[in-house]
């Protein structure tokens, strides 16, 4: 059996889910769909998908049994909720909705049509991730004493200013809206705690009122959690970091090998750590369709999604 998905929105984001959807085993039909006819030509050309431009064609399209939602997140929650009335599985990318009483709304749609709702985090279904819970776990599960994210894009290099200011800017988004969730994701995943909010600072260098970098500090009742979140820093960062007792792990998402590392404090000694180098996003994918077609709860499912946008949407409306 296959399962035939939509991909609403072909931006950023929307060609590489569509080309790990494309291409699963576990689909057939693919229709892609944007408002925008240079991206849609562009996914007809590269991955021979039709295309179409009303979200609503491909929401009611009875051949249709999955969509993946990659649109700004304003529009995430009309075309979820379209989606699951019209008995199809969602799979969201972040933020889910914009808020927590639009995501329990969807929650609850899911569940009484018994319809698959996922989020899409590439970061948790990441083969490093993985091999990090694995080693947390082993011989009971060991707490770090410190946890350290870093996530700068270095975007005014690496990009140039014109796509914050024509993606983030334009939609009105701040840096905490645009990663935060990636991080949130990332420690639920890992850890079994309640993390609160410690304190927040947002430095404004682009916008007077769209925060460009942003420092939080999270806590938790065994160990403290520093957050680094930045479009304009001039280094690029994608870096996760666990002291523990005797040594610290490094997720160093931009190396292109050897991504997951031990330092040993002792004997001053580094390990690379093995894992599998399959995609993220074909994990995800993967994941996503195995859910629909053996009816399992997803790993970032809606009881994940809650937990982490209750504390998302508390920090994001924290003041300075």
């Amino acid at each position: 059996m296959k399962i035939n998905v939509g991909v609403i929105g072909l931006g950023w984001w929307g060609p590489k889910l569509l080309r790990n959807v494309r291409f699963h085993p576990g689909v057939g039909t693919v229709i892609g769909c944007d408002l925008d006819p240079i991206r849609r030509r562009s996914a007809e050309d590269e991955y021979q998908v039709r295309t179409m431009d009303n979200p609503l064609e491909v929401v009611h399209n009875p051949t249709i049994e999955a969509i993946v939602v990659a649109t700004p997140p304003m529009t995430h929650y009309e075309i979820a909720r379209g989606g699951l009335e019209h008995g199809k599985h969602v799979l969201l990318t972040k933020p889910p909705t914009l808020t927590v009483a639009e995501l329990v709304d969807l929650i609850r749609i899911s569940e009484q049509r018994k319809r698959v709702l996922m989020l899409d985090s590439a970061f948790v279904y990441a083969s490093p991730t993985g091999k990090i819970k694995e080693l947390l776990l082993e011989n009971g599960f060991q707490t770090p004493t410190s946890v350290h994210s870093f996530r700068h894009g270095n975007d005014l290099h690496f990009h140039h200013i014109e796509r914050l200011q024509n993606t983030m800017i334009r939609n009105g988004i701040d840096v905490v809206e645009d990663l935060l969730f990636h991080d949130l994701a990332l420690l639920t995943y890992l850890f079994q705690e309640k993390f609160r909010l410690g304190s927040i600072r947002r430095f404004y260098n682009l916008h007077p009122s769209l925060c460009d970098t942003a420092i939080i500090e999270l806590e938790s009742d065994h160990f403290p959690i520093h957050l680094s979140l930045s479009w304009t820093l001039p280094e690029r960062k994608r870096q996760l970091l666990l002291f523990l007792p005797g040594h610290y792990l490094l997720f160093d998402d931009l190396r292109e090998t050897g991504k997951l590392r031990r330092f040993t404090f002792e004997d001053k000694a580094e390990e690379e750590i093995p894992y599998d180098s399959k995609e993220p996003l074909s994990r995800e994918i993967d994941h996503f369709i195995s859910c629909i077609l053996n009816g399992h709860t997803p790993l970032t499912g809606g009881a994940f999604m809650l937990q982490v946008m209750e504390l998302y949407d508390r920090i994001r409306h924290a003041k300075t």
